[in-house]
């Protein structure tokens, strides 16, 4: 793979990623707000609260909702966001393969042994009322990559005159739960060794005192990204070395604000397309946080980059090998809706 595939790909990671990561800060808020004012020590200084806590209640348990299912959020992302094409039908195989994924592999470890419902051990829980061993965000992305393989490779396949009801996108859901059942198996094999050694380097760091809480914080935020640190933090929770450090800072946006009206207006749009050579020069419109971008065949079709910031309201252009991203800071995803709509693009 060169160097601007593997750039490409990982740009794709982070624009599937972005949808479940920006719904975090608002289930963040929610469960805030909820667990603030169901405080006993709030409800103690201000009794009128104690009137409307199922208000709070409700606002807790709808971030939980968020926050207990990120993996399962991530792996109906991945498996979305890295098809061809045909995207319900993988979204909808991204969550029967998590289900599955987990099902099997906690039926396995109950069979092995190492899973026990009346003794459950740090790691293990019901996720989605599968009792099983959480393999946290890990476990999410695995499944979503597995599921946008099986898509890709067989959502056109044809299938014998016998079992013809099954061609295309219709052997899709099957071939995902036959491969995530496969997927569960591997992972009782894999996993349970992993869960020990996380759950004895926590008696370690645990047992040696003040230093231990260098090692604690860094090997929590170490497994974080893999959504495997309550191994590491649950069997101190409540110990000193349990806690967590807030650190206020400010991030700084330099991307200045569009000129451009809140409605896009058709005729706005036709500019932007002709700067970039006419309709048929593109081929994708894409777009991530602050950058509008778009896939283009033939780049020297574009006559002036500065046209963008001149006359179209953008903070900037950005020449890359196989388009442009012009950069329309936070209404960036409003115009690609707007264009592929005009376009007609999926």
């Amino acid at each position: 793979m060169n160097k601007n595939r593997l750039f490409s790909e990982f740009q794709k990671l982070g624009k599937v990623l972005m949808a479940p990561v920006l719904i975090l800060p608002i289930a963040g808020i929610l469960v805030g707000i909820g667990s603030g004012f169901t405080n006993p020590k709030i409800l103690e200084i201000f009794p009128f609260l104690k009137h409307i806590t199922i208000f709070f209640n409700i606002l807790k348990d709808a971030g939980n909702v968020v926050n207990n299912n990120i993996p399962v959020i991530f792996a109906i992302c991945i498996s979305y966001g890295f098809v061809k094409s045909e995207k319900a039908t993988a979204a909808l195989s991204g969550f029967l393969g998590y289900m599955t994924m987990n099902t099997i592999l906690g039926s396995f470890l109950i069979f092995t042994g190492d899973l026990d419902p009346k003794n459950l051990l740090i790691g293990q829980k019901q996720i989605l009322g599968v009792l099983t061993l959480d393999t946290g965000v890990f476990g999410g992305i695995l499944v979503g990559f597995l599921i946008a393989y099986i898509h890709n490779k067989f959502y056109k396949i044809q299938l014998p005159a016998i079992l013809s009801i099954f061609n295309g996108t219709r052997a899709i859901p099957a071939l995902s739960i036959i491969c995530s059942s496969i997927l569960g198996i591997l992972l009782a094999f894999i996993f349970p060794p992993i869960q020990h050694l996380l759950i004895k380097s926590s008696d370690i760091i645990n047992s040696i005192g003040a230093s231990g809480a260098f090692l604690y914080g860094l090997s929590e935020r170490l497994l974080l990204p893999f959504g495997l640190h309550h191994f590491i933090y649950l069997p101190f929770f409540f110990t000193q070395l349990g806690g967590y450090m807030n650190i206020d800072g400010d991030i700084e946006d330099d991307i200045k604000e569009s000129s451009i009206n809140k409605n896009v207006s058709v005729e706005f749009l036709n500019k932007i397309i002709e700067a970039v050579g006419g309709r048929e020069n593109i081929l994708k419109v894409d777009a991530c946080f602050t950058r509008l971008r778009l896939t283009l065949e033939n780049n020297s079709k574009i006559k002036d980059i500065k046209i963008f910031e001149k006359d179209l309201g953008a903070s900037g252009a950005v020449l890359v090998d196989n388009g442009i991203q012009i950069i329309y800071g936070n209404r960036a995803n409003l115009l690609k809706i707007e264009m592929r709509e005009y376009l007609k693009h999926e």
